[in-house]
């Protein structure tokens, strides 16, 4: 539309995941999928190289065209290969002096929608956050994992930074659910940037960039996560050219870095997959008193008190998710695997540089063992 390409069908759609591996695609690859998917009226949210299709013995269908996306890696001049950003962030970790051999590149794929492959099997009914649990409930339990306080009252919705509250209208002056459950997912998303939390700058002056920056994360970190709580299309659609108006509205101010929105999408990702992260903790320790839930949420809190914009600038995937380490736990041995993935994320060092949280967490893991 001459500024934006904004759209209502990335938020209405299953998030894009690949076809074999059923690993979801993140940041940009994730929003340009969707994007597509909605243009040419794809329902299904599997996508695939040419390579992968005919390792499964499937086939593109003729006249096809795929859609271009790009994954990062980093080349290593001194041994001539490529690695990915997780080991890399160890290297630097043990000698910052490997800085000027490790060079990041993007290398380019074209993938295929699943309604462009012969043969891939039928789509398996995937189910929303909705259907498994209630959505106020959601909702609630990761306001009460992340201990933020919610204030009903008055005519203005808001974070505190400085009381860490939200500020909010009563729920009878919204117009409907939607309405309700996107505004608190809004503040929500502002609140996760208090220093305890992933730490972002929030006392910005309205209307500057750094406070455009900030709206533009948190409006389109609520657009994800109103996406995966599954709301119907048909009843959502004027609400999606909601969140498209506010964004547009925001990144007008940006005009100076043409890459600002994409910068915007990559660390929204970061917010509403902790966002998440907190619900789904909430919710299975409402269900299962036990040590491996609390141990998992352990550890998603040291990896992402570990600078994660850092840790996940260019590969938004690397950082375990709550549900990951929980499932791990689970596993015959998976301790070991979760306790060697933790060291991963922690700076190298004697034991004694350790933060007294990281070494608590650590003791528990050997011990869960």
């Amino acid at each position: 539309q001459g500024q934006l390409p904004w759209n209502r069908g990335w938020v209405e759609m299953a998030r894009p995941l690949n076809a074999e591996t059923n690993r979801v695609y993140s940041g940009v690859n994730r929003f340009v999928l969707s994007m597509v998917a909605d243009s040419k009226g794809f329902k299904d949210n599997r996508w695939c190289t040419f390579a992968t299709a005919k390792r499964n013995k499937w086939s593109i269908k003729s006249g096809e065209k795929g859609t271009p996306i790009e994954m990062w890696k980093v080349y290593r001049k001194d041994t001539k290969e490529s690695i990915d950003f997780k080991e890399a962030n160890k290297l630097l970790n043990e000698d910052p002096d490997m800085k000027d051999l490790l060079v990041p590149y993007a290398k380019n794929y074209t993938v295929f929608n699943g309604e462009q492959i012969n043969g891939i099997p039928p789509q398996e009914a995937q189910p929303t956050v909705s259907e498994e649990h209630d959505i106020n409930e959601y909702v609630e339990s990761a306001l009460a994992t992340l201990n933020v306080e919610v204030k009903f009252g008055g005519d203005r919705a808001c974070y505190v930074p400085m009381l860490d509250e939200i500020h909010l209208p009563n729920s009878f002056q919204f117009l409907d659910d939607y309405s309700f459950n996107a505004t608190l997912l809004h503040e929500l998303c502002h609140s996760t940037g208090h220093p305890s939390r992933l730490n972002r700058s929030l006392n910005n002056e309205f209307g500057s960039e750094e406070y455009a920056k900030e709206e533009l994360r948190a409006e389109i970190s609520s657009a994800f996560l109103m996406q995966e709580l599954g709301y119907d299309s048909e009843m959502c659609e004027e609400h999606i050219n909601d969140h498209k108006a506010y964004i547009q509205g925001w990144i007008s101010v940006l005009q100076k870095d043409k890459n600002e929105l994409f910068k915007a999408i990559r660390d929204a990702e970061i917010i509403s997959d902790y966002v998440q992260d907190a619900a789904e903790y909430s919710l299975e320790l409402a269900h299962q008193e036990d040590k491996t839930v609390k141990l998992a949420w352990d550890m998603v809190n040291i990896m992402n008190d570990i600078d994660p914009y850092e840790v996940r600038d260019t590969e938004p995937n690397c950082m375990m998710s709550f549900k990951t380490c929980y499932d791990l736990l689970q596993e015959p041995n998976g301790w070991q695997q979760a306790l060697n993935t933790l060291y991963d994320y922690l700076e190298e060092g004697v034991e004694e540089e350790l933060e007294q949280e990281e070494k608590e967490v650590i003791d528990k893991l050997e011990a869960y063992g």
